[in-house]
């Protein structure tokens, strides 16, 4: 028996609180009738010697019933039921009955369609007399896997259009609220299997075979590193067809690894670079990030002219290291020994997944230290992936840890459901790292606030940015021996380490202390209180993105400018400029295609193209098919527009005249032939700019 008790506070004579109702179905067929029942109790549950109550209904088109409580199921749906007596004082009591159908029939139950066609499915319910009766019925489409689909529509009365090839279920149901004991919906199906029709021909437009042999850069974000021979390695972004990694040597180019390239899960390809760390050998550490929800992703090491992996998700070692997946990497991450440290899930046997932080030398990866085990001054579980200041690493990749040439690991941790954070030293063979740096330790005369753009040196060096809790702000060398150095430099919002060699000193962006202090700009430390201004943030040079250095003193920058959004230079050089977005290069790449952009009703479809996401379409070029761009991250579509960033486009459709509509960074806007439309500002303010 169903019974439901609703307490009122309202004045009672005979003494009564509650009132309880009785049903003995947890729900109704349409045309069923039963009776309901009532008690009126008092506040010590003493049942009262009341006979007569008052019975309604809150929907009528769903429920009736009559002065003795029987209800009668008129229509489909969910009502209340309310019974109330004059002797209680106004107290009452509700019950919700649900009504469904006996049966659901669709029409027809199974249908063979041609893509373009379309068709009128109807739905009727029958009552507990099999009479059809009127339903607030709902459509929905699901492919065979029981997901949404895309091969057809379907509106709100039942008229499907099929717009590709393959099965779909139709769905006509009947939704309710979800209740324990009862159910949210009922429904029918029918079957659809959608045939191409007899004069379509399959034909291939456009592959992502690595054909084209010449690329422009574009602004992109990415990793950034160079060595002592002078080579650059980064991220960058091919004529946003393409992501590659980079290796700049001797005025020329040499592709490591290209998104789009085939990686080796089944059916996978390449779809982004995380970070990477380049050596002294000029050897490049890549880290690829699995796709959403999978486990393809994974290391890659160059060799010569080209990087090939070294570690995938799924490996594991020995019998306690198992299904290392989500492996990440700093800019310090590869020594000059081949050696390397990474940061990775993985589980041991018969345990769930946990953060761990890895040495991988001669083949094989032992584990540093465990996530879930407190460290000397750090206790309870702890995070290798944040910044001191509980930040994301920045894109320059130098935070979080790295290796020296002795194989030494060094490390921030970060206590995860606290404020203690610390910087460790693990030698091999160590069984538990030392502590070298705390927040709260004493420094100078004061103490630690922040520290954070973590560089390790092959000879062991450590160098640091490090914000006391007076106010000051410094860059820090560690040595290996043991002993701080440090310059302070003019507090600045814009202050990050960027660089360091063990014999050219230190990069870092802000503004020095006293006469050395030019203003905002890249400055180099040489040691003791030798600060030397690099490059002044004056027009045309807005930003450094990032920067490396050199044993001889070469500093080489990533800046944004006035004018472009991507320049390589060598200050102080006879040319500094060494290259820049616009810049041909000579290599061979594969497309990375992202999918068909949603909604197209043009005769050739819309591709999104590259990493951050860029907008092309299929042309017809002779015998043969092209890609036009339309819309490419970094595009100025308005004269003298400001630099938005590099986002690229998201959410992009095609809308029913045409247009095509998407967001970057938070604003929405609409692109008709050339003219662009902001629809919604978002978090910058220069609208002719994607």
């Amino acid at each position: 028996m169903r019974r439901l008790i609703l307490l009122l506070l309202a004045a009672a004579p005979l003494g009564a609180q509650v009132i309880d109702i009785g049903f003995p179905l947890p729900y109704l067929i349409a045309g069923q009738q039963d009776q309901a029942t009532a008690i009126a109790r008092s506040p010590t549950g003493e049942r009262l010697q009341i006979d007569k109550f008052n019975w309604a209904t809150s929907d009528a088109s769903v429920l009736s019933i009559d002065a003795d409580g029987k209800v009668t199921a008129t229509g489909i749906g969910t009502a209340r039921i309310k019974a109330s007596a004059a002797l209680t004082g106004g107290v009452f009591s509700e019950l919700e009955l649900q009504v469904v159908p006996k049966r659901l029939e669709i029409t027809p139950t199974s249908k063979e369609l041609l893509v373009g066609d379309s068709f009128q499915f109807t739905a009727s319910a029958f009552n507990i007399l099999d009479a059809p009766i009127p339903a607030p019925f709902q459509w929905e489409l699901t492919g065979q896997n029981g997901r949404e689909t895309g091969l057809a529509t379907i509106s709100s009365n039942g008229l499907l259009k099929a717009t590709a090839a393959g099965q779909i279920s139709v769905h006509a149901l009947i939704p309710y609220v979800p209740r324990d004991g009862k159910p949210p919906r009922v429904e029918t199906l029918a079957s659809v299997i959608v045939k191409a029709r007899p004069e379509f021909r399959l034909t291939r437009l456009i592959s992502n075979d690595a054909s084209q042999d010449s690329f422009a850069l574009r602004p992109s974000p990415g990793a950034f590193s160079a060595n002592d021979a002078g080579q650059l390695a980064f991220t960058a972004s091919l004529d946003a067809l393409s992501t590659g990694v980079l290796l700049y040597a001797n005025g020329g180019f040499r592709l490591l690894a290209n998104t789009g390239a085939p990686s080796p899960f089944p059916g996978g390809v390449i779809a982004r670079f995380q970070s990477l760390s380049l050596n002294a050998r000029g050897q490049t550490l890549i880290s690829v990030p699995a796709g959403v929800a999978r486990r393809d992703g994974g290391l890659m090491l160059s060799s010569g002219d080209a990087a090939n992996f070294i570690l995938l998700d799924g490996a594991g070692f020995g019998d306690r290291i198992l299904d290392l997946s989500f492996m990440y990497i700093t800019a310090n991450s590869l020594n000059d020994n081949g050696d390397f440290v990474f940061r990775a899930l993985y589980r041991e046997p018969d345990a769930a997944f946990r953060d761990g932080l890895f040495r991988f030398s001669n083949g094989s990866a032992e584990l540093i230290w465990d996530a879930e085990r407190p460290l000397p001054g750090v206790t309870g579980k702890v995070n290798f992936i944040l910044d001191a200041t509980g930040e994301q690493p920045g894109w320059s990749g130098n935070n979080g840890f790295g290796i020296d040439n002795q194989g030494t690991v060094y490390f921030i941790a970060h206590q995860v459901s606290g404020n203690a954070r610390g910087l460790f030293r693990a030698p091999v063979g160590a069984v538990t790292p030392t502590r070298i740096m705390a927040l709260g330790d004493p420094f100078l005369k004061s103490t630690v606030k922040i520290f954070t753009d973590l560089i390790v040196l092959p000879n062991g060096d450590l160098v640091m940015r490090l914000d006391l809790n007076n106010g000051e702000q410094h860059v820090v060398r560690y040595t290996a021996a043991g002993r701080f150095e440090t310059v302070q430099i003019r507090n600045s919002q814009t202050f990050r380490v960027l660089a360091a060699n063990t014999r050219g000193g230190v990069l870092f962006a802000g503004n020095a202390l006293g006469a050395a202090g030019k203003g905002e700009g890249l400055y180099l430390w040489s040691g003791g209180t030798a600060v030397t201004n690099v490059l002044l943030l004056t027009a045309p040079n807005r930003y450094v993105e990032s920067a490396a250095l050199t044993a001889a003193g070469q500093v080489y920058a990533v800046l944004r400018t006035d004018t472009n959004d991507f320049v390589v230079e060598q200050p102080g050089a006879a040319k500094p400029t060494l290259f820049q977005a616009g810049t041909m290069m000579s290599v061979t790449a594969n497309l990375h295609f992202n999918g068909l952009v949603r909604g197209t009703r043009s005769a050739m479809p819309y591709l999104r193209l590259g990493d951050p996401s860029s907008i092309f379409q299929i042309q017809a070029q002779g015998s043969s098919w092209t890609l036009a761009p339309n819309l490419r991250h970094g595009d100025r579509l308005g004269s003298g527009a400001a630099s938005v960033g590099f986002d690229g486009v998201t959410g992009v459709f095609e809308d029913a005249s045409g247009n095509l509509q998407f967001d970057t960074r938070g604003a929405l806007y609409r692109l008709s032939g050339t003219a662009l439309t902001q629809l919604m500002p978002g978090s910058f303010t220069a609208p002719d700019k994607v």
